[in-house]
């Protein structure tokens, strides 16, 4: 299990991850869903063999160094534009029979401009002001563990705020 905040720097080579992931996102962000999101769009959920090699590669090497007995279930795609927020979720899934928390991460692909909200988290007794704050940055990393309550401020720029998020839970064999 996740015990602190990681924030991971990562990857250089962004336009290789941007190109490929513009490329996809279009027939993915199509049919949308809503959940957290107040405005943008949040594609459908996509299966790890949907991620690019390289990413999810990365991805896993980061994240199974913290517990190697994790699987990725789980990714989409996030575009929020200008006035479009995330509020306050996680990603636990609660569904009969309960899942023990996993880990879970977001993925700054595309962020052209400042003020484009913040990521933050809040304590897991609901308190109302956050205790962590995350600037979103290109190439930047987040893995928290999924129970972890948060949001996402509003967009404040004219420019697409885009990112990633994914799940990853323990690896149990039936």
């Amino acid at each position: 299990m996740i015990k602190s905040f990681e924030m991971l720097y990562l990857w250089p080579q962004l336009e290789d991850y941007k190109k490929t992931l513009l490329l996809i996102m279009g027939d993915y962000t199509q049919i949308g869903r809503r959940k957290s999101n107040v405005g943008g769009v949040q594609s459908v959920l996509l299966g790890p063999e949907d991620m690019p090699d390289k990413l999810k590669s990365d991805i896993d090497a980061k994240v199974l160094s913290m517990n190697p007995n994790l699987k990725m279930i789980s990714w989409w795609v996030n575009i929020n534009g200008n006035g479009h927020r995330n509020d306050i979720h996680d990603h636990h899934d609660r569904t009969p029979p309960a899942k023990l928390a996993g880990i879970s991460g977001v993925f700054y692909v595309d962020i052209p401009d400042d003020n484009m909200g913040d990521i933050l988290f809040f304590g897991k007794a609901s308190s109302s002001s956050p205790i962590l704050r995350f600037e979103a940055r290109p190439n930047r990393l987040i893995l928290f563990s999924s129970d972890y309550p948060h949001s996402v401020e509003e967009n404040l720029s004219d420019k697409d705020r885009i990112s990633l998020s994914f799940n990853y839970i323990e690896n149990v064999n039936d």
